[in-house]
């Protein structure tokens, strides 16, 4: 009974030096109040924490008095009088106690003062029923010791970081390594959108994007993982943390992060000991999701699923047209697909050295986002640097057999998936989408408006469907790489062309035809000012 008595009030740092089997359990403030509900008859709580004043949960601020408010000891009799006769509507009060060993006479009156009033309170039969908490918070400092007095009307309990989420135990959180904390923290499904969506919104911030991209619109676009049709989203992102953490921390505990943290460099992380083991936690979680964010907006980000979501769900269903919900379900199903594989969107694990974490959570860098945001097709950027690999290593083809080319890339493995699966319903506006945007990663920076863009997309796709017949994925990806110099040549033609007709769509059955008409009003819509001033070999198509 004596251990059960101090029990709740074991100091975690202490206790993690130990080598002790038994779980111990480490309160939160929310979960006192939770488990003291039916206990409130008998008993009020006394928790001592050397924690900040200013770090009572949100949850719990309405109910929270500061005993220092208090002008006379009258006001605070008033207040703890109305509480209990019901003229103040909350059934929790919090009261906040500043103790210093100079105010130990002050401390025993208020005691007595609630001491009595809950006396009062229960003694009348017909508050039985009630549940009336009463929480004194002590602050205390490490430095100040506080005189333990074991009351048979208190119950003590020490809480070490006021703003813990929940129940901490030494052995499920602080003995088992990092990936299975965040596992368990992350199933909490309660929380675990709230905690992702945190996540996301703390490794956002870390971020650091071009000065043209509207960098508040994106971060908006984050409410994407609040929404339930987007639920899918959240638990292939949770897995690819699990995957990224476990990759890095499979074996690492978060109790011997801290051990190494207290031991690296001169600048220690401040605070409680819960507060450093928090800040462990949401450094690993924010870090690894900076470099899941960095890949998605390296491939254009959520703008255009916001977009498509906003077209077909938030408006009323018989006023969006019949295309508009086949392109957001064919864009939504891609997305999905790409997150999910591995092998084709690659994501960078997190530096779990202690310094490197101590940095992070000191002095966060920002992480450059160089990528034009605007993409059509999703994850064609890690399409494209997959497809270019493979093309530069893996072929066996003869050169000039592009169809060839294109059927070995198609059958090439991407973890459980290949680029034939890739085909959907409305294929043809599909694979112009992904065209498109390639013209943007490698051309961008010489064809600056729209229409320029346009064009030198229709090139490529002339150009596919003239050599391989078809138009997928895999045959733009080899007429860009077996014929990259050709298209250069195309774009520095259509980049100092002073007009150009109406830019056509490719007829699908005459590339070629289309292709030398091209070819031809381009020559013509160049000045001789600009033909004298363009170097020779730009001018002239190699033979090959």
């Amino acid at each position: 009974e004596l251990l059960d008595l101090f029990r709740p009030l074991c100091r975690p740092e202490e206790i993690v030096k130990m080598k002790i089997e038994e779980d111990i359990r480490f309160l939160s403030l929310g979960t006192i109040v939770e488990t003291q509900q039916k206990n409130c008859k008998n008993q009020m709580v006394m928790v001592i924490t050397n924690d900040m004043e200013h770090n009572i949960p949100m949850e719990w601020i309405h109910c929270t008095k500061k005993i220092s408010s208090f002008k006379k000891i009258d006001q605070f009799e008033k207040t703890v009088k109305e509480f209990f006769n019901n003229k103040i509507s909350e059934d929790v009060l919090i009261l906040q106690y500043r103790y210093t060993p100079s105010s130990e006479y002050q401390l025993e009156q208020i005691i007595h003062i609630l001491q009595l009033e809950h006396h009062l309170f229960y003694n009348d039969p017909k508050n039985n029923e009630e549940h009336k908490i009463v929480i004194l918070l002590i602050h205390n400092n490490k430095r100040s010791p506080f005189y333990l007095i074991f009351r048979q009307k208190w119950k003590i309990v020490y809480v070490d970081y006021l703003l813990s989420m929940g129940t901490i135990s030494l052995q499920k959180d602080l003995k088992k390594s990092v990936t299975n904390v965040v596992d368990r923290l992350l199933e909490q499904v309660k929380n675990y959108i709230y905690n992702l969506s945190k996540c996301a919104r703390g490794a956002f911030g870390r971020l650091h994007f071009l000065h043209s991209v509207d960098s508040l619109k994106e971060k908006q676009y984050l409410s994407l993982f609040e929404q339930k049709e987007f639920h899918r989203y959240v638990e292939i992102l949770r897995r690819r943390l699990q995957i990224l953490l476990s990759n890095v921390a499979d074996y690492r505990s978060v109790e011997d992060i801290l051990n190494k943290l207290e031991k690296s460099g001169k600048k220690k992380m401040e605070g409680s000991f819960f507060e450093r083991y928090q800040s462990i936690i949401d450094t690993l979680l924010t870090l690894t999701f900076v470099n899941v964010l960095f890949t998605i907006y390296q491939n254009g980000g959520f703008v255009v699923l916001f977009i498509y979501f906003f077209i077909v769900s938030i408006k009323y269903v018989e006023s969006v047209d019949r295309k508009d919900e086949i392109e957001y379900q064919w864009y939504k199903k891609l997305f999905e697909r790409a997150l999910e594989n591995e092998e084709l969107v690659k994501m960078r694990s997190v530096n779990i050295d202690a310094n490197h974490l101590l940095l992070a959570a000191i002095n966060p860098q920002l992480y450059s986002i160089r990528t034009c945001l605007q993409c059509s097709f999703p994850f064609s950027y890690s399409i494209h640097s997959w497809c270019q690999r493979q093309l530069s290593t893996n072929s066996e083809a003869p050169n000039n057999d592009l169809i060839l080319h294109a059927t070995e890339l198609e059958q090439i493995s991407i973890g459980n998936d290949n680029l034939t699966n890739w085909e959907v319903d409305y294929f043809l506006k599909v694979i112009h989408e992904y065209a498109m945007d390639l013209v943007r990663f490698e051309f961008s920076w010489r064809l600056h408006t729209p229409d320029q863009q346009i064009m030198l997309r229709n090139v490529i796709v002339s150009m596919a469907l003239l050599l391989c017949g078809k138009l997928t994925i895999a045959t733009i990806e080899v007429t860009i790489h077996h014929f990259h110099h050709i298209i250069f040549h195309y774009a520095h033609l259509i980049s100092i062309c002073s007009k150009f007709a109406h830019v056509k769509d490719v007829p699908e059955n005459r590339p070629g035809q289309w292709l030398v008409q091209m070819t031809l009003s381009l020559w013509k819509s160049i000045s001789f000012r600009k033909i004298c001033t363009t170097s020779e070999s730009i001018l002239f198509f190699p033979t090959s």
